[in-house]
Formats: structure tokens, sequence, C-alpha cells
């Protein structure tokens, strides 16, 4: 018995004799080929590659939560946080439209974390020089002159 050929372009997946003049393989190795060709396409839709702007976000916020605490206002931080979180979801389900959305985003909170940090601060160092210009011209200041005593004449 000779062996057993069959189409090997099946559209539906299934593996189907041969019409007459076309390209055939061997049963043999059809079966095998289906079934990489299906785990490989099961792989990839899996295992896509994080957009470029979660892997940034990731390694941003991780640098910010182990920055001093006085680097990042904590609300953006924690918006932050969270952004990449959903971005990390979305990613996962092969949303990477909005993976990409949501780092953008979250990198977006980690800036203004830093800025309104950075404003809080030199808010501060304004405070302090400014009490210090305050304390400096009440010493320079003359001494105000004493109110004359009562007369006793």
């Amino acid at each position: 018995m000779g062996e057993r050929r069959v189409r090997a372009n099946s559209q539906d997946g299934n593996i189907q004799p041969p019409i007459n003049g076309e390209e055939t393989m061997p049963a043999v190795v059809a079966k095998p080929r289906l079934a990489v060709a299906g785990l490989a396409l099961a792989l990839a839709a899996c295992s896509s590659t994080p957009p470029p702007s979660l892997t940034q976000a990731q390694g941003e916020v991780h640098q910010a939560m182990n920055a001093p605490p006085d680097s990042y206002s904590r609300p953006q931080l924690d918006e932050a946080r969270l952004k990449v979180s959903q971005a990390e979801n979305a990613q996962q389900s092969g949303d990477d439209h909005a993976a990409d959305q949501l780092s953008q985003e979250a990198m977006a909170d980690l800036q203004l974390s830093r800025s309104l940090a950075d404003a809080q601060k030199a808010q501060k160092a304004a405070n302090d020089m400014q009490s210090t210009i305050n304390a400096l011209q009440h010493e320079a200041a003359p001494p105000t002159p004493a109110p004359p005593g009562p007369s006793g004449r």
C-alpha cells in the first residue's frame, strides 16, 4: 500500500485528501506542521512584548518608590503606580494601544509628582530664607528710644 498524501493548505485546519493536480505532502508531516503552526500562533498572542513606554514607566515607578520620601508628591506617585498596573493588565489582555497610553499617562503623573515635590521644597526654602531675613532685620534695626520719663521738678 502506498503512502497516504494530504492537502497541506487546508483553510479550515482539517487534513483533506488531495484534489487532482494539487501539491500534497505525506499525512505524517502535515499533522505536526499544523500543530506547530497553531502553537506558534498561540504563543505569539500570549507573549507579546510590552510597549517600550510600559517598560520605561515600570522602571521609573520602581525608582520613584525607592527614592527619598520628599522626592515625589505622594498622590501623583500613587496615581502613576495605578496606571502602570492598569497598563500591565491591558498589555496582558493584548491591548497594546491602551497599555501604551496608560504608560505614557503614568510617566506624566511621575513628572508632575516630581515637579510638585520640587515646588514644595522650593517654597519651604523661600519661607526659611524669609524667616532669616526677618530675624536679621530685627537685629540690625536701631534701638527705639525710651519714652521720656515723668518730670519730677
